[in-house]
């Protein structure tokens, strides 16, 4: 059997697979770049992200960090997750109750918005240009930063919403 990546031995969690070694050092690449030390609650903390296909709150990573680190305190775990989502290797989206994160889904560069499923928890990053809107406010209004995501239900979760396969109760 192939030792994990991180050198843990806990039946909980996965084996990196070669695309999830190939992001985690993409981004340690981004945070070194950025200055960032790389140690090794820094790695297990991508490495949570990594393990998790949906949003995570900071104190899911917490408590998964936990079983690691006995003595890691809540607040650097989320003084990591700011760092981390300040460099663009993850993302903040806010819920109706709560914060949650996720890992960029796109290079982390450029702003992008997203389509997120209430039920799945899909994101589709969406190219939009809030500026367009904000160019007709010149005398009205100058704005900072821009958020933009839309809810609802993604085609897999709601097909009888899908783009183009609504259907009308009174067709023949």
């Amino acid at each position: 059997m192939q030792e994990p990546f991180y050198n843990i031995d806990r039946n909980d969690r996965k084996f990196l697979q070669a695309a999830d070694l190939k992001r985690l050092n993409a981004m340690i690449d981004r945070l070194s770049s950025h200055g960032v030390r790389i140690t090794e609650r820094r790695k297990q903390t991508l490495i949570s992200f990594l393990e998790t296909s949906g949003f995570v709150s900071a104190m899911d990573v917490y408590n998964t960090l936990i079983k690691i680190y006995p003595g890691i305190s809540y607040d650097t775990v989320y003084r990591n997750i700011r760092l981390f989502r300040e460099v663009g290797v993850i993302e903040q989206f806010v819920f109706d109750e709560s914060v949650r994160f996720k890992l960029n889904c796109t290079d982390g560069i450029h702003e992008h918005y997203h389509l997120i499923c209430v039920r799945c928890e899909k994101t589709i990053p969406v190219d939009y240009e809030p500026e367009k809107l904000a160019a007709g406010m010149s005398d009205q209004f100058k704005p900072l930063k821009y958020k933009f995501d839309v809810f609802g239900y993604c085609s897999e979760c709601n097909p009888e919403y899908a783009y183009g396969t609504t259907t009308s109760s009174n067709e023949e």
